[in-house]
């Protein structure tokens, strides 16, 4: 359970003795004290240590392998806080009513309910999880039905030359107003020479997905990378002639629509199997949040979002790859302003209909980034205070590590809200009585205030 846990914080501390007793204390008095620094070396080794409330944390995340949800929340919390995105992401993960739900969903994971979400896929690090990780699905899905139909699928990389001082509002453009990105896509979508590639490589729809990348000396990279979906196999020849009148006429699109000439070395185009790696259509923004522990590279290759909300709350990280902490988050609020009302996955026409028979019941963004409360069973209730205080640390996110930690459950939740938390200890509810009484109250109510218990 989580308190060896606590304990397991406090024994680790073997280095100067008043340091020891502080930490052993404040984790037996349940509750965070201040240390009375002496003299300068002292005061210096206090900044560099981790309280015992940070140190528990670390470990149970290690044990648990979370670290990315911890940081998703995490990045969230300074982004609200230095006002580096719009109002809507502003009040993401703020209380509906007095009280915050606890529920537990079908996997046995902790899920909160009762507090707003903007469903921002781009700029909330919250949302976006949840977003793509449903989308993640209904593409795999999809993916398996076009190949058990016997179609084949092929990749290509849309890209456009980009500058350091180039701004990533102008490259993503409109295709209302046929500029930049976007405005290429509907030019290179609508020619009478995409038609006829289309009619000679027999293709039959696309998936396209928008990926940034950021480099600190080459500046955004912003591009697409397009599922191309065929009735037939293209042999080796033939899909050099593709990919040459591709690339002849996305570089008439481009620079039809202001973009920089692409190089024919940023366009790729190869035939997409099976044993590739799954869903790599979505890899760099989807699964990189495995990758973003450790991150430097040579400033050429560029972070994606996940790798800069990283360094936004990890300063080590910003050191290592020479990103001062402005620059970091103008390029994030720049990023957020940007793509705002963008699609991250787009479909063509004639594969919506497919779609539509695999998910009868199609999900928007905000379907995805609401908890579906039918699939869940409530465990506890936070009083908004305490849900707050929480918020405020920027450990939520913790809490479902907390939860799924040796399968401890609610008990863990407990014993750590009391070991650390304890002025809040009364505002975490978890007796079935008041419970039952509280979902009966919501089940005939309109406006969660009237859950008063």
């Amino acid at each position: 359970m989580i308190t060896g846990t606590i304990a397991k914080s406090q024994d680790s501390r073997n280095e100067r003795s008043e340091v020891q007793n502080y930490a052993n204390n404040a984790a037996k008095k349940g509750q965070k004290q201040h240390l009375k620094h002496q003299d300068t070396k002292k005061d210096e080794y206090s900044k560099n240590r981790e309280n015992p409330l940070q140190e528990a944390l670390e470990l149970v995340r290690k044990k648990e392998q979370k670290k990315v949800r911890s940081n998703s929340y995490q990045a969230l919390n300074i982004l609200q806080k230095n006002e580096l995105v719009s109002e809507r992401i502003q009040n993401c993960g703020k209380p509906l009513s007095q009280y915050v739900e606890g529920r537990e969903n079908k996997f046995k994971e902790l899920a909160i309910g009762k507090i707003e979400t903007c469903s921002s896929v781009h700029s909330c690090p919250v949302c976006r999880n949840k977003i793509k990780t449903g989308r993640e699905e209904e593409l795999s899905m999809i993916e398996k039905h076009i190949r058990k139909t016997g179609y084949q699928i092929y990749m290509a990389t849309f890209t456009a030359r980009h500058g350091l001082n180039d701004d990533l509002k102008t490259i993503v453009g409109s295709s209302k107003t046929s500029t930049g990105f976007l405005g290429s896509w509907r030019i290179f979508t609508k020619s009478h020479q995409y038609k006829k590639i289309k009619s000679d490589f027999a293709i039959e729809h696309y998936i396209r997905v928008t990926e940034d990348t950021l480099s600190v000396k080459t500046g955004w990279h912003f591009h697409f990378h397009v599922w191309f979906i065929t009735k037939k196999k293209i042999n080796n020849h033939a899909i050099n002639d593709w990919a040459k009148r591709m690339y002849k006429l996305w570089s008439k699109s481009s620079v039809k629509a202001g973009l920089k000439k692409p190089s024919r070395m940023g366009f790729d185009l190869r035939l997409w199997t099976e044993q590739n790696n799954e869903n790599y259509l979505l890899k760099s923004d989807w699964s990189a949040s495995k990758e973003i522990m450790g991150i430097k590279n040579d400033g050429k290759s560029g972070f994606n979002i996940y790798q800069l909300e990283r360094m936004l709350i990890d300063t080590e990280a910003r050191q290592a790859n020479e990103i001062g902490e402005n620059f970091l988050k103008a390029k994030i609020k720049e990023r957020s302003k940007a793509l705002k009302g963008t699609r991250l996955l787009t479909y063509s026409p004639s594969l919506r209909d497919i779609r539509n028979k695999l998910f009868p019941k199609d999900k928007t963004d905000e379907d995805l980034s609401h908890m579906d409360v039918k699939e869940t069973t409530l465990k506890f209730l936070f009083g908004s205070k305490l849900y707050w205080r929480l918020w405020y640390k920027g450990i939520i996110g913790d809490l479902k590590t907390m939860y799924a930690f040796e399968k401890g459950g609610v008990e863990n939740i407990v014993q750590f809200i009391n070991a650390f938390f304890p002025d809040y200890s009364k505002d975490i509810v978890t007796d079935e009585i008041t419970l039952r009484k509280y979902s009966l109250i919501m089940e005939g109510s309109s406006s969660p205030d009237r859950a008063t218990l």
